[in-house]
């Protein structure tokens, strides 16, 4: 079974049909080739708000423009920053090569969503987009999760992993709810989770 495929199960079917992505004129406007599974994601999928907490991107949300929200974040997080973060004693544990660059910058952080704290979910790029891995970014640490994004969304709504930035209870109780934001058609609509 695929991620995407692990992830439905999880998160509920599809309660619509998005808008469609033309990936080429992204990558004309980034630079970029974008991972596998986030095509086939959002090929499958709207903008996603999850259990009301985590928010993963959509690049023809009708919203707040995509590339806005995927340029601000990066444009808050900066190189300055980067450099004078320091792991604090007993910090999540990451492989600190610090500090990651920013997008422009080959192999810089580049976002994919964000949470209601303003966490940052981000990808640490790289030349093949296959292997892209997920950072998700605070002020005070990073944690580094090595493996695409829709492996990490499984795991991390199933509890198979917990990422201690999110809280604890995250996704809170068995009852959580997945938004399917299909704004091009003026609803939203809601799947039980868990």
């Amino acid at each position: 079974m695929t991620t995407l495929a692990r992830l439905e199960q999880i998160i509920g079917p599809p309660q619509g049909q998005p808008t469609p992505i033309d990936w080429e004129a992204l990558y004309h406007r980034y630079g970029l080739r974008f991972p596998p599974d986030y095509r086939a994601l959002t090929a499958r999928y709207p903008d996603l708000v999850i259990a009301e907490f985590l928010s993963v991107f959509h690049p023809a949300s009708s919203g707040t423009a995509w590339n806005d929200r995927m340029l601000d974040i990066p444009r808050s997080w900066t190189p300055r920053w980067l450099d004078s973060y320091t792991p604090e004693e007993g910090a999540v544990p990451v492989d600190w090569n610090g500090p990651f660059l920013v997008y422009p910058e080959p192999g810089g952080v580049f976002p994919w969503g964000i949470t209601v704290n303003g966490d940052f979910c981000l990808w640490l790029t790289g030349p093949d987009p296959a292997l892209w891995t997920v950072l998700i970014a605070e002020r005070h640490q990073v944690w580094h999760y090595r493996g695409t994004l829709t492996g990490f969304l499984c795991q991390v709504l199933t509890r198979e992993i917990s990422c201690p930035i999110f809280p604890s209870d995250f996704p809170l109780g068995e009852d959580w709810r997945t938004e399917q934001d299909f704004g091009t058609q003026g609803d939203r609509r809601e799947w039980p989770g868990g």
